[in-house]
């Protein structure tokens, strides 16, 4: 059981996250004095713009940067535990694309998907049913605080989480008080809460779990702490 960050923009010059090696380091080291065990690189893949083949390319060059990065100079004394993934935004036709499996976590059949900023339909629906069952993955839905103001029908929010959905939260989510309240009825709630910085730099998207796991300790107890924990480890594989 580790303490992972499920959804970060760390890799260096890939997207709108960090710009430079050095940003990098200072994100994860930022994410590390937080407790961060295993860091989870998910840049942006937007299938407008990018072929999966083309993003793999410039994701994995990214990655070995870091990495090599790393290898010179370690991370309090060692070599940091990661994993590289994708954000995928929704797009049209998502859930019959081929090779999409190959955006998800190292070594999983596991897709973190980012939805529409759009009252959701029954498209959407379908795609999210064709992912889980025609390519059998497992779906993490990215920041799932930031959909909801566009849903005024909720049959469709409704019906994706009535599916075998892992909802993701943000740190940012538990800085305000009718934020928290949100993130607080999704965890009673006994969803199956995944937590992630999001973090893209260290200005105004800043590495942000201790602040997110102090709240939920202070409201439900290290217990439920432990069980996020133990449920990204379990989902990502991840035996720490």
């Amino acid at each position: 059981m580790a303490v992972i960050d499920i959804h970060s923009h760390i890799l260096p010059g890939i997207d709108d996250g960090s710009r430079d090696l050095e940003t990098t380091r200072k994100l994860m080291e930022e994410g590390a004095r937080q407790g961060v065990e295993v860091f989870c690189a998910t840049p942006h893949f937007y299938q407008a713009q990018n072929s999966i083949s083309k993003f793999l390319e410039r994701r994995d060059e990214a990655y070995k940067k870091t990495l090599d990065m790393y290898d010179k100079q370690p991370l309090n004394g060692k070599m940091p535990n990661m994993k590289v993934a994708a954000e995928v935004y929704y797009f049209m036709g998502v859930g019959e694309t081929n090779d999409i499996e190959k955006l998800c976590y190292t070594d999983t059949r596991v897709l973190l998907l980012e939805m529409p900023f759009a009252q959701w339909d029954k498209h959407v629906v379908r795609d999210v049913e064709k992912l889980i069952e025609r390519q059998e993955l497992k779906l993490i839905i990215a920041h799932i605080e930031r959909y909801y103001k566009f849903q005024k029908d909720k049959s469709f929010w409704n019906e994706v989480f009535s599916m075998p959905v892992y909802p993701q939260l943000n740190g940012e989510i538990f800085e305000k008080f009718m934020d928290r309240l949100f993130a607080f009825k999704h965890i009673k709630a006994d969803e199956e809460i995944l937590l992630g910085s999001d973090c893209h730099n260290l200005k105004n998207r800043k590495p942000n779990l201790e602040m997110a796991r102090g709240a939920i300790e202070k409201k439900f107890g290290r217990k439920t702490l432990e069980e996020i924990d133990r449920r990204g480890s379990k989902l990502l594989g991840i035996d720490q």
